[in-house]
């Protein structure tokens, strides 16, 4: 049995009986040696790059990257270099102008200032929408945290008119003189107890009250930042429980001239000038025609709310005025 020429199994079926037959090995190595394709010899540079691996001689060569392999690293390493910015707490909220319009139209008109400023989470004081801290108490807007600030310490005092031992002095020598007067009246010109005692009564009243009655302002402020007014009010040299002002309810400081007077005021000079001419004279210069100032805190369009100090001292007015701006952190306004 002929075996081709392209056959290289080393058995063969016959075509007869089908019994298979082995090869004989001289024609399996012939056909091997001339069907069988032939490798190229590698390069001498392949044979001597791989005796260096095997040996340990050089490290191998990098393995090229798949190029989807390579775009993720590159994004990672990206992605690292460039963290993201973390989500704002409080973002801005959108602006209540957004429905608004400056046509007639039955719409609200729009506020330019609400595009400008927001309410701070913390203190609920303006700031701008953008702001990332409240320049005010140092809430973050981003993180929710509080910046750790120490302030510098304040304890400032103003009263109105002449100091407090002043005034005592003064009702004391009046005090020693109308009591000498009527001893006096009493002794030498035999005059009633009752008719000396009305008119020393009368005397004493009218000067404590117009000696004895005046207000204390007081501002301090820690080194934490809290800030605390009271107001303490004098009457007859017997002072008053302090009432503490919660400054952050009001919007700012108003200071300026001050012309109106009150019921009370128009009362004391009706019986002062009934009584005794001289007092009620005074009363009349120094409450109706001298020029008089007041420092007041405002809420909404800059009217005075609270009134602090009423007096004729512009001095003492504008620097209450101011260190209540510094300190307070409120806005100021001269009327």
């Amino acid at each position: 049995m002929a075996v081709p020429d392209d056959y290289t199994r080393a058995r063969i079926r016959c075509p007869e009986c089908g019994v298979l037959n082995d090869v004989p090995a001289a024609a399996q190595r012939q056909t091997a040696d001339t069907d069988k394709p032939r490798r190229p010899a590698p390069p001498a540079e392949t044979d001597t790059a791989a005796e260096n691996i095997l040996l340990g001689n050089d490290p191998p060569p990098p393995t090229p990257e798949k190029p989807a392999k390579r775009r993720k690293a590159q994004a990672q390493a990206i992605q690292i270099e460039r963290p993201r910015a973390p989500e704002p707490l409080h973002p801005p909220l959108p602006s209540p102008n957004a429905n608004a319009s400056d046509e007639d139209d039955g719409r609200p008109y729009r506020v330019p200032s609400l595009d400008e400023e927001r309410p701070c989470p913390n203190c609920h004081k303006t700031i701008a929408r953008d702001a990332v801290a409240c320049t005010s108490c140092g809430y973050n807007l981003q993180t929710g945290k509080k910046a750790k600030q120490e302030f510098e310490p304040v304890n400032r005092e103003w009263q109105g008119g002449l100091p407090a031992q002043t005034r005592l002095i003064i009702f004391a020598a009046g005090e020693v003189v109308m009591l000498l007067a009527a001893i006096i009246s009493v002794v030498s010109a035999d005059m009633p107890i009752f008719g000396v005692f009305f008119p020393w009564l009368l005397f004493t009243a009218m000067t404590a009250f117009l000696l004895g009655t005046y207000d204390r302002i007081r501002l301090t402020r820690n080194k934490k930042g809290r800030v605390r007014l009271t107001k303490t009010w004098t009457l007859c040299f017997l002072p008053r429980p302090p009432e503490e002002v919660d400054v952050h309810e009001y919007g700012g400081v108003v200071y300026g001239p001050y012309d109106e007077t009150s019921f009370l005021e128009w009362m004391v000079l009706i019986c002062l000038l009934l009584c005794l001419i001289l007092p009620g004279l005074l009363w009349l210069y120094f409450v109706f025609i001298r020029i008089h100032f007041q420092v007041a805190l405002s809420k909404e369009h800059g009217y005075p709310e609270l009134v602090l100090y009423r007096g004729s001292d512009q001095t003492m007015v504008v620097d209450m005025a101011h260190t209540i701006r510094d300190v307070a952190h409120l806005p100021s306004t001269q009327s």
